[in-house]
């Protein structure tokens, strides 16, 4: 049996509640080499842009889109085509570890030995992806300080062919808070989720995206927690196949601190192989190149923008359900690698300001000091 800690009470360190993302990250391999091989087929050979890959964070706690190498929603995330979000983790929020919706699953390489040719970031069967990564952060003055450590796998199946794609990716996040102020908060926070993705491409100029993510997040105290739904719904238009990409939609958020419906508007902008501007509100991103070996791997240099937290279910310490709301915005720097079949390593860093927590229900509010931010993660 566990001993929690009252909510006010001061938390030390963070080392014994480790063990506990540590488990869930290892029940998910074991997930993993229970799924069948399947194959997909020939695809389709169309050439698209050597787009930077969006492996970065994720806004709003959703999954992190990237632009279309096409990327974009994470999936959170993703890059190119709607960066909304590393999609990753937590619907729209600063994870990078969901699965990059917005990279087409009929990319493939005409020329591999063409020095500037993108490479597949996909694999050509039904497991696509296995993801792990964590980050913290620091506050500046002694209040509250976040970690989260994330796991999630994405798998793909073709409705009759590789122009409609299916992808169900499951995710799971834990949030852990020690906080040093006299403000009622609990120290774990979990969401536990699907993404499912359903995409079409019309023609070679235009294609639409459906991202539907039912998901927990609560601090599993209560009862019986509530299911919560981030929803995504773009229009992608290659206004100049293989440089200029224009996306249209709405996202719905789930949280409770910001509006449920928000513009997911933008453009992503290729002007050489070594440049890849996503200016995708409300997560911008510029990346350069650093290096590409052949058709085998991509490293990539890059600053974005973010807004980050989520909303959860909690138990007040008076015996009440309250919906608990983070926010923040960051400003990041990252690097990550990304290898042939979509695996790869990212780690980024940045400041953090604007940090606000509330409570919906007791009205609530506690402004938080501005800090520092590294996370990292690896995918399969």
């Amino acid at each position: 049996m566990s001993v929690r800690l009252p909510f006010d009470k001061r938390i030390e360190s963070l080392p014994s509640r480790w063990p506990i993302a540590l488990l869930t990250l290892l029940l998910v391999p074991a997930f993993h080499r229970g799924l069948p091989a399947q194959s997909f087929g020939a695809p389709a050979a169309e050439t698209p842009n050597a787009a930077a890959p969006t492996f970065g964070s994720s806004l709003f706690g959703a999954p992190s889109f990237g632009s279309q190498t096409l990327e974009g929603p994470s999936a959170d995330d993703p890059s190119r085509g709607v960066s909304v979000g590393s999609l990753s983790g937590q619907p729209w929020n600063d994870s990078p570890m969901s699965f990059d919706p917005f990279v087409p699953f009929d990319s493939v390489v005409t020329d591999p030995t063409a020095s500037d040719a993108p490479i597949e970031r996909f694999k050509r069967g039904f497991f696509q992806r296995l993801d792990f990564g964590g980050g913290i952060v620091l506050p500046f003055e002694d209040d509250v300080t976040m970690s989260h450590a994330e796991t999630g796998v994405a798998v793909a199946v073709p409705l009759g062919n590789l122009e409609n794609i299916l992808v169900v990716n499951p995710t799971y996040r834990i949030d852990f808070w020690s906080s040093n102020v006299t403000f009622e908060l609990p120290t774990e926070l979990h969401q536990a989720g699907v993404n499912l993705l359903y995409r079409r491409q019309w023609n070679d100029r235009w294609t639409t995206m459906v991202l539907v993510t039912p998901s927990i997040r609560s601090d599993f105290r209560e009862s019986e927690p509530d299911i919560r739904y981030f929803g995504l719904g773009v229009v992608q238009y290659q206004w100049i196949p293989e440089t200029l990409q224009v996306t249209a939609g709405a996202v719905f958020l789930g949280r409770d601190d910001l509006p449920p419906v928000l513009p997911a508007i933008g453009l992503v902008w290729t002007p050489t192989p070594l440049w890849n501007f996503d200016l995708m509100f409300p997560r911008p991103r510029i990346a350069y190149r650093l290096a590409k070996e052949g058709d085998r791997s991509e490293t990539w240099a890059y600053v974005s923008g973010a807004l980050g937290g989520n909303t959860w279910t909690t138990l007040r310490a008076s015996g009440n359900e309250d919906e608990l709301s983070a926010r923040d915005y960051r400003a990041m720097f990252g690097i990550e690698r990304v290898l042939k079949g979509g695996g790869g390593v990212f780690v980024e860093t940045g400041y953090v300001f604007g940090r606000q927590i509330e409570y919906e229900i007791g009205g609530e509010k506690l402004d938080l000091s501005d800090g520092w931010m590294i996370q990292g993660g690896f995918r399969f």
